[in-house]
Parts: C-alpha cells; structure tokens; sequence
C-alpha cells in the first residue's frame, strides 16, 4: 500500500482513501481479524521513510517504467 500511494495519487489519509474493505463490502476475510492498526503504522513508517530517500524514490521510479506493473 505505501508503494501505491507513490505509484498512484493516493493520499495518506486513513479513514477517508485507504479504508478496509469491510467497510464497503460485507467480507469475513479476515474481517475484524485484520491487524488494521499495524498495517496502517506500517504503511505510515514505509512511506515516510521512503519518501525521505533519495535511494528509494530512484527505485520507485524504475518501477514506474515497468508498464506491466504500473499502468496511468
């Protein structure tokens, strides 16, 4: 997810952009099961870091140039 949201106009923003899909679709996999709140610390912590990287938004650059991989 934190690299989609470099891939992609995806805002950080929990609540609003990245929610879990229970909340759109009525899904028991994993449902309430789902870490939520570590997966939205890490999505945070690796966007942060990378976005501060010099070596990580190279990388991401060239994934970009992948077009079965990234499509606009």
């Amino acid at each position: 997810m934190a690299l989609w949201t470099f891939l992609y106009p995806i805002p950080l923003d929990f609540g609003q952009r990245i929610i879990p899909h229970k909340q759109v679709a009525s899904k028991a996999c994993p449902g309430s099961n789902f870490p939520y709140d570590d997966f939205r610390k890490f999505v945070t912590f690796y966007r942060d870091k990378w976005e501060h990287s010099a070596l990580a938004q190279q990388r991401i650059a060239a994934f970009r140039l992948k077009p079965y991989l990234f499509v606009v």
